[in-house]
């Protein structure tokens, strides 16, 4: 089986792969037929998996993530290897592109073609007010229509930050019902504007100023995990613009394909000229990566955000 998961809405497409592992590992509990490659890509060796009869079950799950960001010639080998040759009826291999590669490209003609694609794409005003509905009733809480609608406008469709605000709103007020005033410490309005400082500073790798802005919010009363988002949904969005500017688009085109505010896109084509697309998608890999080890208590977030910074200020 081959499946295709990309998209705007990074945080759906990564939903819908952890949802596959999560189900694949029910069976295999230990992982011993899960094979993962992120950011070293090799074809030799991901053939090498693919062909590898499964240990003690029956299925193996191959993930190949951001296919688009390797290198040519092991891109070029791996789609040879999909319109050539047959995968064993065995193996599941998935490609997850944390963004939308060039639909004109081979890779993506390819895969569009002959695997089952899914496309997340960027949810609408009203499909997240539904969203947090939904994620409120799940957690066997409830919401203010107007807290609701609230929350939507400052975040939109920031699914990381909306997450990551009604997880802690949730864990202080338990089975009460969410109002507007809770939002207040938990989805400050002005730090979505705000965060263009930070990834500013990380652009031009101006370490003590990123650090210094982290402290800074966190002693007005941010919450890391929520800093943490804020960053993560920046570097989705200059994926996304330096991909369109990449592919000879202009300002007013970018914000058209990409549905971003013009003061968004401005911004991020400011700081996306410091980033190759490849290094942007490691970075967003990292940050997916730090997520997951905060939330499982691996590292705190404060020393996961200091972390971040050291790593990309190098």
């Amino acid at each position: 089986m081959l499946l295709f998961l990309y998209g705007e809405d990074g945080f759906r497409c990564r939903e819908k792969l952890n949802q596959i592992k999560e189900k694949f590992l029910e069976k295999d509990k230990q992982g011993l037929n899960l094979a993962v490659f992120k950011e070293e890509i090799v074809f030799s060796k991901v053939r090498e998996v693919i062909f590898q009869a499964p240990f003690l079950g029956k299925s193996r799950l191959v993930i190949l993530e951001n296919v688009s960001a390797a290198p040519k010639d092991e891109r070029e080998k791996i789609i040879v290897f999909l319109t050539k040759q047959k995968i064993p009826n065995y193996t599941v291999l998935v490609f997850y592109e944390a963004s939308v590669p060039d639909r004109r490209g081979v890779f993506f003609k390819t895969l569009a073609k002959i695997a089952k694609a899914e496309e997340f794409t960027a949810l609408s005003p009203f499909a997240v007010q539904k969203w947090i509905g939904k994620k409120v009733s799940q957690a066997g809480g409830k919401i203010q229509a107007q807290a609701q609608s609230e929350l939507g406008l400052r975040l939109g469709n920031n699914l990381y930050a909306l997450t990551n605000s009604l997880d802690q709103i949730l864990a202080c007020k338990g089975k009460q019902e969410i109002v507007l005033e809770d939002l207040r410490h938990f989805a400050p309005v002005k730090l979505e504007a705000d965060i263009f400082k930070l990834v500013d500073a990380l652009s031009r790798k101006e370490r003590k100023a990123a650090l210094k802005f982290i402290k800074d919010q966190i002693a007005l009363g941010a919450e890391s995990l929520y800093l943490l988002a804020m960053v993560t949904y920046a570097f989705r969005n200059l994926i996304i613009v330096k991909d369109l500017a990449e592919r000879g688009m202009e300002r007013n085109q970018i914000i058209t394909a990409s549905r971003l505010h013009p003061f968004v896109v401005q911004k991020t084509l400011s700081c996306a000229s410091y980033f190759s697309l490849g290094e942007l998608k490691k970075i967003y890999l990292k940050l997916m990566d730090l997520d997951i080890k905060i939330k499982t208590g691996s590292i705190t977030p404060n020393f996961g955000l200091e972390m971040l910074i050291f790593g990309i200020t190098v």
